[in-house]
């Protein structure tokens, strides 16, 4: 997949890294040592129990300000997923607006956005202001830094161009490379 900025004046800046795709939700084991609630292994984003990127239905609409992508998948019996992509015309934003009816047990779904970002830090917004860590994983604080906690943005920049993922619902964000 790519995706490109055409406001950078030279060029077309790739947002996405070379051979992946934005939003890849992909479903993983989640069995931690101690306590099945906020307690995320680093072996869990080892497992990759199913990819969700082939939807089982799909639309397209547009009108004169936007693009709108549906797709939806069945993840079990009883757990469903519905998305909608939306691209605005004069707008950078682009809108993933996710539904999930979720029936799983032990299971762990995580939205992927690999970007073609060069930093060596990423910052967060908590509770209390902003907090910027690194997002290698060089020390063992860096590792045990998996998922942490953040509320309603993540922003990823270097000198001259970013890219921030604002959310509405879930307090968690985890950045490697």
């Amino acid at each position: 997949m790519s995706l490109k900025d055409k406001r950078t004046k030279n060029y077309f800046r790739e947002v996405v890294q070379e051979g992946q795709a934005l939003n890849k939700l992909i479903i993983h084991d989640d069995v931690p040592f101690f306590w099945d609630n906020w307690d995320i292994m680093h072996h869990a984003f080892e497992t990759q129990v199913k990819e969700l990127n082939q939807p089982e239905q799909h639309q397209l609409t547009q009108d004169d300000h936007m693009i709108v992508l549906k797709f939806s998948s069945t993840i079990s019996e009883q757990s469903k997923i519905s998305q909608e992509v939306v691209f605005y015309r004069d707008s950078a934003k682009i809108d993933f607006k996710t539904n999930i009816d979720w029936y799983e047990r032990r299971k762990l779904l995580k939205a992927y956005f690999p970007l073609n970002i060069r930093t060596d830090f990423a910052t967060w917004e908590i509770s209390s202001g902003l907090t910027r860590r690194p997002i290698h994983a060089n020390t063992s604080w860096d590792q045990a830094r998996l998922e942490v906690c953040g509320h309603k943005f993540v922003d990823m920049s270097e000198a001259a161009f970013g890219v921030s993922i604002l959310n509405d619902c879930k307090y968690g964000f985890s950045i490697r490379n």
